[in-house]
């Protein structure tokens, strides 16, 4: 269950060190990149940039993570994700910048997702698989709220493009989650988005000025058992 999964992020924040590392200047102005040097982690043959850290957010199966420069993005280092029957993520820790928002707040990132988990729905906890996620983390009173972008499959049926769940972890409290779907069906094509974190986080979430305390990219498939393969480019905060 993906609560499960945010339980495994959460901990990883409490547990790991508050590092942060980005490009760029002034308070809310961020990039977010692949270029640090690569971590290793021996089981499982991953290698992961620095300051990113890895999780494996799934047992079984088999997950590749390969950072690559694109051409098609003018040779800037993108991340290329594969989960086989299996689901991890990349994150960042913030939380030592106390990283406020501004009132509008944009957040431009490009992405492709060439292989979709088949019968993936992020409508459906059962089979709640999608090949590129990013989540944005941010505390509250007794808990966090969470905002996610995600690239789902197409749907049978027209559905809405947001998701609200609220889950009750332990030791992490009240957790409540907005899934936003940006893309539907599978592309071989770059696609860049730009959303309005601010106003997106005040559409759905009550509150003072959003604090980002982490950032999240995840590749899943283990809820459906098959296969997802994506790539996605540098965060841009502006």
């Amino acid at each position: 269950m993906l609560s499960k999964r945010l339980a495994l992020w959460l901990g990883s924040l409490v547990l790991g060190s508050q590092l942060w590392v980005a490009q760029g200047l002034g308070q809310t102005a961020r990039v977010f990149d692949f270029t640090g040097p690569l971590h290793r982690k021996q089981i499982g043959n991953v290698s992961w940039p620095a300051p990113w850290h890895y999780q494996r957010a799934a047992l079984g199966g088999k997950v590749e993570l390969e950072i690559l420069p694109d051409p098609d993005l003018h040779n800037t280092k993108v991340a290329h994700m594969r989960a086989h029957r299996s689901s991890f993520l990349i994150y960042l820790d913030l939380r030592s910048e106390s990283l406020v928002l501004a009132p509008k707040q944009k957040l431009t990132w490009s992405w492709k997702a060439p292989t979709l988990p088949t019968g993936g729905s992020a409508l459906d906890d059962r089979k709640n698989d999608q090949v590129l996620q990013l989540y944005l983390a941010f505390p509250k009173k007794g808990g966090y709220n969470i905002l996610g972008y995600v690239w789902d499959n197409e749907q049978p049926q027209p559905s809405a493009n947001f998701i609200a769940r609220q889950y009750t972890v332990p030791l992490y409290g009240q957790i409540d989650l907005v899934t936003i779907v940006v893309r539907r069906g599978a592309s071989e094509k770059w696609v860049e988005e730009t959303r309005n974190v601010t106003e997106d986080y005040h559409e759905h979430f009550e509150g003072p000025a959003p604090t980002l305390h982490a950032i999240g990219i995840w590749c899943d498939s283990d809820h459906t058992r098959s296969y997802s393969e994506g790539y996605i480019g540098p965060l841009k905060l502006h």
